[in-house]
């Protein structure tokens, strides 16, 4: 049940609010949950802090793909008068950005699907914690007629 466009994401937000994850919030389950002693790679970002300050980026192009926005601002800088001279970086750049999008729908996916099956597990416990009850109850029952 991918997203495929906004208009889907916005639908099932509204019919299924508690099994979307909110986010603007960090994650809510361990990022290791499920690979099984396995390690998943970190992101971290290739520029520092200080470097983006110095080249003035503003603040919507600081995320893991300001190395590359660095890289075709300077040849933007160098190459004014040329017709399209950094076709070259504007592609690694908006392929990093398209890359970027990808991983951050995974982890919604992953996030969404954690918690609808947290929802299923609750409510499979609810319902044998009823039916344990309800075992309980008879069973009294059955031993005060004996």
């Amino acid at each position: 049940m991918g997203f495929t466009n906004i208009f889907e994401t916005t639908i099932e937000r509204y019919k299924h609010p508690e099994e979307s994850p909110d986010c603007s919030k960090p994650p809510t389950f361990d990022s290791h949950f499920g690979f099984d002693g396995r390690k998943r790679k970190l992101r971290d970002p290739s520029v520092t802090e200080d470097e983006v300050r110095s080249a003035n980026i503003s603040m919507n192009h600081r995320n893991y793909c300001a190395k590359y926005f660095i890289k075709l601002m300077h040849c933007h800088q160098k190459n004014r008068v040329k017709f399209n001279p950094c076709s070259y970086e504007s592609h690694n750049y908006q392929s990093c950005l398209n890359d970027d999008a990808i991983l951050r729908i995974y982890e919604y996916e992953r996030e969404r699907r954690l918690k609808s099956r947290q929802l299923k597990l609750d409510k499979l416990q609810k319902v044998f914690y009823a039916q344990s009850e309800l075992v309980s109850i008879a069973m009294q029952t059955m031993k005060k007629d004996f």
